[in-house]
């Protein structure tokens, strides 16, 4: 799956990360995080001042329906 997003990244903290066997990004940037990852099925991003331990949380208890 191919998809372009543009994120001011410059002066960011940037994370491979694992989402439910899924291949990720987190993006750390003036305390704002962004998670983004795809299942191949579908692209999703959550951005939050959340910490980073409740994003990730939620990103993996997300279900299919």
């Amino acid at each position: 799956m191919n998809f372009e997003s543009q994120i001011d990244t410059e002066e960011a903290a940037i994370i491979e990360i694992d989402i439910n066997g899924n291949e990720g990004m987190l993006i750390e940037k003036d305390k704002q995080f962004i998670l983004i990852w795809n299942n191949n099925e579908r692209i999703f991003r959550i951005q939050s001042n959340l910490d980073r331990n409740t994003i990730i949380k939620i990103a993996n208890n997300l279900e299919k329906k």
